[in-house]
């Protein structure tokens, strides 16, 4: 009677480890096996396919896609330690009978926890949509036991961590000097922290006692990390009274990066900035390339004291070459000034 009741607890030990148990089927074994850990997954997958779509505020195109396949096709990789038992054929099929064990959940857990215990900041977003697969299944592994409350918490934050890459944009300043002050939004940050920001419109204003303070606009878009540099004009700038010398759309570019900085309201120390644009074109088939030189030349009481030069070409249709030139010369021309301003205070 002792030696039954023995058997007995231990066949039901035995049976309290097995987490799931399938049969599966193939022409070979090998087919078979692949069959059975279908079927795990499946059971597993289930639960990740329902959270999967409660979670529609991710902009991606990760929804689209057929998530049950695309976890089950990565099983063999995922689930670790299955135990697979004697097989046998019956007619013209393999079947062998599979366990999900405890031992096999410890193994998938340690896996799938290596896989997403990783700093996000230097994944891809594509790599990012991986591990939210993976921190799914994981979650839905962790349901199949008596539920770990340490892992539950540590994969609840990595996925809200995921989810917060994915729905929100980050927005680093790399700023120099270090220590100026960061303002977005109102919101105040460090140079070279990273935060987190909602898809959009954004304003900034960096400044520091000594420098010119900086004020511009940018957008950002689920997803995206956005790194804005900058370097601060030292405000000795301000001795010097600035005027502009160019085309009309090329001088109202330059005279806005000026007025930003308040640097026309002097009447001695006075500076002429010279803007000459060469383009030469030519034709080919129906395409029209453009070679462009713009330089820019400092000139105090008519001597030049500082000049930046830039080139580029572009291409385009014999409609539209002209805008695209304008469009380019003008986003080279907003560097170049700030450019030709450094070398300048530098002097």
């Amino acid at each position: 009677m002792r030696n039954f009741l023995f058997i007995l607890l231990s066949i039901i030990a035995l049976n309290a480890d097995v987490l799931i148990e399938v049969k599966g089927q193939g022409n070979s074994i090998k087919e078979a096996k692949a069959d059975a850990l279908r079927q795990i997954s499946e059971q597993i997958v289930v639960s990740i396919t329902s959270e999967y779509n409660k979670k529609e505020s991710v902009s991606s195109n990760i929804y689209k896609k057929n998530i049950s396949t695309q976890l089950n096709a990565k099983s063999s990789l995922i689930l670790k330690g299955i135990e697979y038992l004697v097989d046998t054929k019956v007619g013209s099929l393999y079947e062998i009978k599979a366990r999900f064990t405890s031992k096999s959940y410890k193994n998938s857990v340690d896996y799938l926890y290596s896989l997403i215990d990783i700093d996000l900041s230097l994944l891809s977003r594509h790599k990012i949509e991986k591990l939210l697969v993976y921190t799914l299944y994981l979650k839905a592994i962790n349901t199949l036991v008596s539920y770990d409350l340490v892992l539950r918490d540590n994969i609840k934050a990595k996925e809200d961590e995921i989810y917060r890459y994915l729905n929100l944009s980050r927005v680093s300043f790399v700023i120099k000097p270090k220590d100026a002050n960061i303002e977005i939004d109102t919101q105040l940050i460090h140079s070279n922290e990273t935060k987190f920001f909602k898809s959009g419109s954004h304003s900034y204003v960096v400044s520091k006692k000594g420098y010119l303070t900086e004020r511009a606009t940018f957008s950002s878009y689920k997803g995206e990390h956005k790194v804005i540099k900058l370097s601060l004009l030292p405000d000795r700038l301000k001795k010097y009274n600035f005027s502009i010398s160019a085309q009309p759309n090329l001088k109202s570019t330059a005279n806005a990066i000026i007025m930003d900085y308040n640097l026309s309201k002097y009447t001695k120390n006075n500076i002429m900035i010279e803007i000459l644009e060469k383009i030469s074109k030519h034709k080919m088939d129906s395409v029209v390339i453009a070679k462009v030189t713009l330089n820019y030349n400092a000139l105090l009481d008519g001597k030049s004291i500082k000049s930046v030069k830039a080139k580029y070409k572009i291409n385009g249709f014999m409609e539209n070459i002209n805008h695209k030139i304008e469009e380019k010369s003008q986003k080279i021309t907003k560097l170049a000034i700030k450019k030709l301003l450094q070398k300048i205070a530098s002097r």
